[in-house]
Parts: C-alpha cells; structure tokens; sequence
C-alpha cells in the first residue's frame, strides 16, 4: 500500500505544519517530507487531549497557525 501524506485544509498556506498518513499511525514536519515520521496511535492520542489528559501549556494566538 502507498502511504499518502495529507495536512489539514485550514494549513494550506503555512508550511510549519505536520502532515498524517493514510492510516493515522505517523505524523512527520510538512517541511521535511523525506525526514523521519513519529510512529504512534494518533487516534488515542486525540481522544487522551479531548478527555483533559494531557498536560500542554495554554498555546499563543501565534502558534493557531496549523
């Protein structure tokens, strides 16, 4: 199977993005696309933000970019 890259629609015109693959297992930096990829269950960790548990300090109005 051939792994394609998507970023979201709404970071279109901001290259300081992250892109994932087809199947939700890697993310990689939109602007090293031959660089490594960081392996892991994306899903589970959106449902661990969306469930309060994960700890991030509050984001800027700058970083809203992506």
């Amino acid at each position: 199977m051939t792994t394609k890259w998507r970023k979201a629609r709404r970071s279109e015109n901001n290259p300081n993005c992250v892109e994932l693959n087809n199947t939700l297992d890697h993310v990689r930096d939109s602007k090293n696309a031959t660089g490594p990829a960081l392996h892991g269950d994306l899903p589970a960790l959106v449902r661990a933000v969306r469930a309060g548990r994960v700890n991030a300090p509050p984001m800027s109005t700058a970083d809203h970019g992506c």
